[in-house]
């Protein structure tokens, strides 16, 4: 199992056993949850990083969208556009999902990390606990964020299919 699947599994955990805790408790595993979750989207978007172009690695996370939206989307432009030019329709279609996925995966990272700041950073901002067995902190179900690393799984391979197509 990668490390960051073992870090949603913590965040799941945390999440599951929020509701038999104290006040205070439920504060604290709440926002670890949150935490948790927005970890395992980052060390999978850093593996991403990692493969497309390895100095990308150590980019501070709230720049990870700039470079998304930046050099990768150029690059899969460029894929796209020899693809038209070359009357491949399928890596057209593909490049044009990659490019979809680019910024949703931007808009995820950026959602994620405003709120794991939020979490660690913000006590004052009240966890709210009035939806039953669910949380919310900023309005942002942790259920959400539980579904962040799907996300993630399936916007990085698609950016990496093709950036490997394009880049031969």
């Amino acid at each position: 199992m990668a490390f960051e699947r073992e870090i949603h599994a913590v965040g799941h955990h945390l999440q599951t056993q929020v509701h038999g805790l104290a006040e205070g408790q439920k504060d604290a595993y709440a926002r670890s949850a949150f935490n948790r979750y927005y970890y395992s989207v980052f060390l999978k978007s850093r593996e991403l990083f990692r493969a497309l172009n390895p100095s990308w690695s150590k980019t501070p996370h709230a720049d990870y969208p700039l470079i998304l939206r930046g050099d990768v989307r150029k690059q899969l432009k460029k894929g796209w556009t020899r693809a038209r030019k070359g009357g491949d329709g399928q890596l057209m279609r593909d490049a044009e999902a990659a490019l979809r996925a680019v910024e949703a995966l931007s808009g995820l990272l950026e959602k994620a990390y405003a709120i794991r700041v939020v979490a660690d950073y913000e006590p004052e901002e009240v966890v709210d606990f009035s939806g039953g067995d669910r949380f919310s902190l900023k309005e942002v179900e942790i259920t959400s964020a539980h579904a962040w690393r799907s996300q993630c799984d399936t916007f990085c391979s698609e950016i990496h299919s093709v950036w490997i197509q394009v880049n031969v």
